[in-house]
């Protein structure tokens, strides 16, 4: 193992620690608190989503000048301040002594987002890897943040049963200073040290693909690109959401609901470990249309078997592998299609629509069951698992020939 290979494996730890540090406080923590934080204070709890739904619209907003941002100044700067700012949104929701101030914490929070969160750390893996070597060390991050629910739903429980909700915030707070802080600053490259390091532990350029995508083809690669994550963000938000009580309408106790839920996570990283494993067979593109016809599959399964034993097992597994691989697209796609240039800004450019996906889903799956039932909710996750399996057959169709030719 060079020194190059150390220099990598250092930025993963990094990076992996973060993804496990920050999904957990800043998205599933909330999950857990929120009902007690209405009990405690009083505050509606279709405001309390709502703040939640207003920080997705934050991170929207600013994730492009996120992403260019981290192409000028490199991961050390923008991820450092973005867990000071994850910290302070903690903070404040643990201070939180009314809704305005509820609100502003969550704004803050969703500020922090695109700066600590996944787009920003393919980015900076990127940058330091080329994007020859980029795809499995993605992968590698990505297997750490799909253990962020399994830590942090349990540990917040436990956090809150024996210390409050508004202690729970406030060590939280202290974790994205105290940990994901001090790794972002001190073991992530800064933008005037890359090439420097760089050319000491690998002399020479580093060797990279010719993007799949010309110029005259950007735009609608983009186009399409966008929407198959926009798609698959409003899908998985919205059931997110509604995942337990929809399996309950559907046939389930609310026992069995819950375990079925809580296998899409396993299933997440044993997709990811499937792209690590046969990622040097397949190219990510393969991956992204395999990944969005599973989505259908697993709707289908619904669809024809119900809810009920194997079906609702099998449901579980597949769409919660699809999805674990296309976390992982999200960084690779973009690389493969335009390449390693301006990758932080087309990043932050593709999170906007994702971001707002996510943020309206909650409601618009609130809406569609309450008028239809719950039967509705799978009729639009169906829809939605089709848009974007079109669409990345269509990138498929329009510029596969041209990487393979």
């Amino acid at each position: 193992m060079d020194s190059r290979d150390l220099y990598l494996i250092r930025i993963v730890i990094a990076l992996g620690l973060t993804m496990i540090v920050g999904w957990g406080t800043v998205f599933y923590a909330f999950g857990v608190l929120a009902p007690k934080i209405a009990l405690d204070t009083g505050m509606p709890r279709g405001f309390l989503y709502g703040c939640f739904s207003l920080a997705l619209l934050a991170s929207g907003l600013v994730a492009p000048a996120s992403g260019r941002l981290l192409d000028r100044r490199g991961g050390r700067a923008v991820m450092t301040g973005g867990s000071a700012l994850a910290a302070l949104g903690c903070l404040l929701v643990a201070w939180s002594p009314n809704m305005v101030v509820y609100a502003l914490a969550w704004i803050v929070m969703g500020l922090a987002i695109p700066l600590m969160l996944y787009d920003s750390a393919f980015a900076t893996i990127t940058r330091a890897a080329g994007s020859k070597g980029a795809r499995k060390l993605i992968v590698q991050i990505t297997l750490f943040g799909g253990l962020a629910s399994t830590i942090f739903w349990p540990l917040t429980h436990m956090l809150d049963a024996n210390l409050g909700w508004r202690a729970t915030w406030l060590v939280y707070a202290a974790a994205n200073l105290a940990v994901c802080a001090p790794l972002h600053y001190l073991l992530l490259p800064s933008s005037r040290h890359t090439e420097a390091i760089e050319q000491q532990v690998a002399p020479g350029p580093l060797a990279e693909d010719a993007p799949m995508v010309g110029a005259a083809g950007r735009k609608l690669a983009f186009l399409l690109l966008a929407t198959v994550f926009a798609a698959n963000n409003f899908m998985l938000s919205g059931l997110s959401a509604h995942m337990i009580p929809l399996l309950n309408s559907l046939g389930l106790t609310e026992t069995d609901a819950v375990w079925l839920g809580a296998l899409i996570g396993p299933a997440q990283v044993a997709g990811r470990l499937c792209e690590l494993a046969f990622g040097r067979l397949f190219s990510p593109l393969a991956f992204g249309v395999g990944a969005t016809g599973m989505l259908i599959a697993a709707f289908g399964l619904l669809g024809l078997f119900g809810v009920t034993g194997f079906a609702g097992v099998a449901f579980a597994c597949v769409y919660g592998a699809a999805n674990g691989v296309i976390t992982i697209a999200r960084g690779t796609l973009p690389l493969e299609l335009f390449g390693r240039s301006g990758y932080g800004a087309i990043l932050g450019r593709l999170a906007r629509p994702g971001l707002a996906a996510a943020a309206l889903a909650p409601f618009a799956y609130a809406l569609l069951i309450d008028a239809w039932g719950a039967n509705a909710g799978l009729h639009i996750s169906l829809i939605g698992a089709v848009i974007s399996f079109l669409a990345m057959l269509g990138i498929a169709f329009r510029f596969g020939a041209r990487k393979a030719g």
